[in-house]
């Protein structure tokens, strides 16, 4: 368990370091697995951060959002 909580606190830390908002970490961090590797949630998280901050234009390139 404490592996896990650990993981999580990385990917929090990260998060935060790289400017993301308590909001948005706290969704993030809600929307994920509870366990895996620190890179591959880290990964995750990103991805998801990304989505929810692209304009929808931007996400597929033609002016529509993705479904």
């Amino acid at each position: 368990y404490r592996i896990i909580y650990e993981a999580v606190e990385d990917v929090r830390a990260a998060l935060e370091g790289l400017g993301y908002g308590a909001e948005e970490v706290r969704y993030v961090l809600d929307t994920l697995p509870d366990d895996g590797p620190v890179e591959v949630l880290l990964k995750e998280a990103l991805k998801l951060l990304a989505v929810e901050r692209a304009p929808s234009a931007v996400l597929n390139g033609n002016g529509k959002g993705r479904a």
